[in-house]
């Protein structure tokens, strides 16, 4: 049986050492992703992302009105609706208080019996 070492060959394709830029529809509004991963649009502030941080992402409006759909690139990653709260998520639910990562007050006021 063969190691990974021998078996390994370097890739025919090339890599290029900087991506192209990232170009959007002219009818597109486009906004860049803040350190926090929110942008602004429309005057309020909504969440996108941290992994978009510095990135710029297109919002485009959709057939419903007040709902536009935010894309990186080729990809719809989330969608806005104007008309719902403001609540800064986009939909996305933030589950750090339903799972944390520490004991709960209950677990630390327990004694160990032995």
């Amino acid at each position: 049986m063969a190691t990974p070492a021998e078996r390994y060959r370097p890739s025919p394709r090339c890599f290029p050492e900087v991506l192209p830029a990232i170009e959007y529809a002219s009818g597109d509004q486009v906004r860049k992703v803040d350190s926090d991963g929110f942008i602004s649009f429309r005057n309020r502030p909504w969440r996108i992302g941290k992994a978009f941080r510095g990135e710029l992402v297109a919002l485009r409006p959709t057939a419903e009105d007040g709902v536009f759909s935010v894309h990186y690139c080729s990809h719809r990653i989330v969608t806005l609706n104007l008309r719902q709260a403001q609540n800064g998520t986009c939909g996305l639910v933030d589950n750090a208080v339903r799972c944390p990562q520490g004991p709960q007050p209950k677990q630390q006021n327990q004694t160990l019996s032995s």
